[in-house]
């Protein structure tokens, strides 16, 4: 497994992008960054994705 591959908790996310815990969820529910859920509660969110979501922002 490499380093792009490792899965993230929303605190782990959310301090990566230096966000708040309720941006990162409607962020993850309107689709800009891919999550899933694990059980009912937890999400976890691929570090892939955040670089990527980093990415389409510089660009724009």
């Amino acid at each position: 497994m490499n380093l792009s591959d490792e899965l993230l908790t929303v605190k782990e996310t959310c301090k990566l992008l230096k966000i708040s815990r309720p941006t990162l969820l409607r962020l993850i529910k309107s689709g800009e960054i891919k999550g899933f859920k694990i059980g009912k509660r937890v999400w976890k969110i691929q570090r892939s994705e955040v670089y990527n979501y980093i990415n389409q922002k510089v660009l724009t």
